[in-house]
């Protein structure tokens, strides 16, 4: 690995696969489980629907942490087969989506806080 520094992080990846199986499950676990959530919650608003600045924020939790569950769920299938079977392209649009999905939900729960604290 450190011999041939001119070799870019999928070629090496790409060259040895290492299959995580913990990992991978632990991914779907996530995926499933977030769907699962997220399937409950909107229902359970369907039936109420109440129009309030709260019902905003925390459908806009429950969409970042959807959106972070999808993604999770292709990082289960890397985990699985051993290496990225998407090119680059997806693979660095996923890694974006990912975290961009992690702030997000962070940023909506430090609005809900605010939103609770007035």
């Amino acid at each position: 690995l450190l011999k041939n520094f001119n070799t870019n992080s999928s070629q090496v990846l790409r060259s040895s696969p290492v299959v995580d199986y913990p990992r991978g499950i632990i991914s779907a676990a996530q995926t499933i489980l977030a769907i699962t959530a997220t399937t409950v919650f909107f229902r359970s608003l369907a039936r109420c629907s109440p129009r309030s600045s709260f019902t905003v924020h925390t459908v806009s939790v429950v969409l970042a942490d959807l959106m972070c569950a999808f993604f999770t769920g292709f990082m289960a299938v890397q985990a699985f087969v051993g290496h990225w079977p998407f090119n680059e392209h997806a693979c660095s649009f996923a890694v974006f989506l990912l975290y961009a999905g992690g702030v997000k939900s962070l940023h909506c729960e430090l609005l809900i806080a605010l939103n609770r604290f007035w």
